[in-house]
């Protein structure tokens, strides 16, 4: 003879409605918590990200002038010295991905085969330590002129050994392009709308004179050659 039990219900499952419903909240408020450290990330990623690429896409579309969409600029960017600047950029990307992506598959590898892993583990991460600090040291040493106001003149400095001294040339060097711009047809293109708009600065433009006004300076302040004694007494 056989007894049948009815099964005791446990708290918390479908026999308990009130103990699942007594933690639905606190589940809400522990994914909430959760989520929430990923909104200052999610807020960097637009802010950085997605709006200037997008402003980017946009601008790529339009006329530098008007503002109205069109084609040519994909016409230009695929045509002539921007076509071999990108052609140069893909193949400086491809070597500084694919040639280290090689090179640290094989120091992996070693490592994890290797008898004495441990200690070439330890050495691939002192390594690592220290060329990271000399990585970006190169980069920091190039600059580049911004030339925004007029007349937009870059100044080369030459250094030249003379009878007792050392003569210091400092020239002058203007822009190829005109002062108008008729369209972006290239860099030359690009040169004059650049002339054009610092010409047009209406906070300075006024004072534009053939003398040297609004900061351009005079032919005096131009050309010059410094001599200084050498050696220095």
């Amino acid at each position: 003879m056989t007894t049948k039990v009815a099964p005791a219900a446990v708290p918390g499952t479908l026999g308990d409605p009130g103990a699942a419903a007594a933690r639905r909240p606190r589940s809400v408020l522990r994914q909430a918590r959760d989520l929430a450290g990923m909104l200052p990330f999610t807020v960097y990623v637009l802010i950085g990200l997605v709006l200037p690429m997008g402003a980017i896409l946009l601008g790529a579309f339009k006329t530098p002038i008007t503002g109205a969409f069109t084609w040519h600029n994909l016409h230009i960017a695929s045509h002539g010295i921007y076509l071999q600047g990108f052609a140069t950029s893909m193949e400086l990307s491809l070597i500084a991905s694919v040639v280290p992506g090689i090179l640290g598959f094989l120091v992996a590898y070693a490592i994890y085969t290797a008898k004495r892993g441990d200690v070439l583990r330890r050495v691939a991460i002192t390594a690592s330590g220290v060329f990271a600090n000399f990585g970006g040291v190169p980069l920091a040493l190039i600059t580049t002129a911004s030339h925004i106001d007029w007349p937009q003149q870059a100044r080369m400095i030459e250094v030249l050994q003379a009878d007792g001294a050392i003569a210091i040339c400092s020239t002058v060097i203007d822009s190829d392009a005109r002062a108008s711009s008729a369209g972006i047809d290239g860099p030359i293109g690009l040169a004059a709308l650049a002339r054009e708009l610092a010409a047009n600065d209406w906070q300075v433009r006024d004072a534009i004179t053939a003398e040297g006004g609004a900061g351009a300076g005079t032919a005096n302040d131009r050309n010059v050659i410094l001599l200084v004694d050498w050696p220095r007494p």
